[in-house]
């Protein structure tokens, strides 16, 4: 009765430290402390750390903590080696973590000497129960304790900038912290940190880091999590639910792999890593041939293929970020030698503006009637973009 009294002291002791915590860090700390919430932060976090470790384990979960740890180190290696290779592919850009040595210090106690006590706590927590919602709690106050709350207003100002931010830093937080609640439950701390640190390593000291946008980044950790959830489930059957071999061989995770290919692949194609790639219409401009909804399968071209466009040809070029598809009716040759292209939508009745080499991005293939539409729908409702 005693112990149990303990126990729920601490809990109640953790559960408004972390609270305090959320409270400083979004509230406090950005309007009076802002040079030093990196510092603030750490220091709250080692202080519930500390406490937490009170909480007994209530847990029989370790008996694949080390060949999970081992599963773990093997997919973190192989996927920042894929992840830095795509770089020879799509170009390296200069991380702006590194840039200077202070900067690599304070995201250093930002994001990664943080990590270990917030896992710990998370460990001690999730370990010490049975109860989903309190499961559920740890893992949304993680997520909340994670985000960064300096110029949060500016993420909000356009519906592109909401969805981009959404998508590419929120989503990313949420399936990471779910991961690891789900690692220390099976597990422990010790397999949450071969997941989070690596990946974090990563982010701030090596120099640069492959030229990619967001979606694409979204996918490979998507992708990453998924593959981990799996193995580690898989490791948790063999040695500690006690499968039977026919049990084992049914769920066995490799069998995932091929489908992780494809939609890697189709995602590669979507985001137009790969030759080819799709492009939505947003318009009735090319109509009759191809319609507002269609999607037109477009052929990427180097530059030195730019020189074959005829007239006649339907190519895709950006301005101002948008894809355009339309039609070249005419090709002019300028002083410096480069080509410039007259385009225009087969429906409209006025040519566009000249085209540069530059913005020349492919040459359509190919038609899909139709498919186009969710995106179309997406990308007028939800990113505002009219054609």
């Amino acid at each position: 009765m005693e112990t149990f009294e303990r126990e729920s002291k601490y809990k109640v002791i953790i559960t408004l430290l972390i609270i305090l915590a959320l409270f400083v860090e979004i509230l406090v700390i950005p309007k009076f402390f802002s040079d030093y919430s990196s510092i603030l932060n750490l220091v709250i976090w080692i202080i519930i750390a500390i406490i937490s470790q009170n909480l007994e384990n209530q847990h029989n979960n370790f008996k694949s903590k080390k060949e999970t740890l081992k599963t773990v180190f093997i997919i973190i290696s192989i996927y920042l080696f894929f992840y830095y290779a795509s770089g020879l592919f799509l170009g390296f850009a200069k991380n702006v973590y590194t840039n200077s040595l202070k900067n690599i210090i304070i995201n250093f106690i930002m994001y990664i000497a943080i990590i270990p006590f917030q896992e710990y706590t998370r460990s001690r927590i999730v370990n010490n129960t049975r109860n989903n919602f309190i499961y559920f709690l740890i893992t949304v106050a993680l997520i909340l304790a994670n985000i960064n709350y300096s110029n949060l207003s500016n993420y909000f100002s356009t519906g592109s900038t909401t969805f981009e931010y959404l998508a590419g830093t929120i989503y990313p937080l949420i399936i990471e912290s779910v991961l690891c609640t789900f690692l220390v439950k099976k597990g422990s701390y010790v397999i949450s940190l071969m997941f989070l640190l690596p990946l974090k390593c990563a982010d701030i000291f090596i120099p640069i880091v492959p030229n990619m946008d967001w979606f694409i980044k979204v996918s490979y950790i998507s992708a990453l999590v998924i593959i981990v959830y799996y193995f580690a489930n898989y490791e948790y059957k063999i040695f500690v639910e006690r499968f039977t071999r026919k049990e084992i061989k049914k769920d066995d995770p490799k069998k995932s792999i091929p489908s992780v290919i494809f939609v890697m692949l189709f995602t590669f194609f979507v985001a137009g890593i790969l030759p080819i790639k799709p492009v939505a219409l947003l318009s009735n401009s090319m109509f009759p041939n191809v319609k507002r909804g269609d999607v037109v399968i477009v052929k990427k071209l180097k530059h030195e293929d730019l020189r074959n466009l005829c007239i006649g040809d339907v190519v895709e070029y950006k301005i101002d970020n948008i894809s355009i598809v339309h039609r070249i009716v005419d090709i002019h040759k300028s002083s410096n030698g480069e080509y410039i292209f007259i385009t225009k939508g087969d429906a409209n009745r006025s040519e566009d503006s000249p085209v540069t080499e530059e913005q020349i991005r492919g040459i359509a293939k190919h038609y899909i009637p139709h498919v186009g539409y969710p995106s179309v729908w997406f990308s007028e409702q939800i990113l505002k973009i009219h054609q």
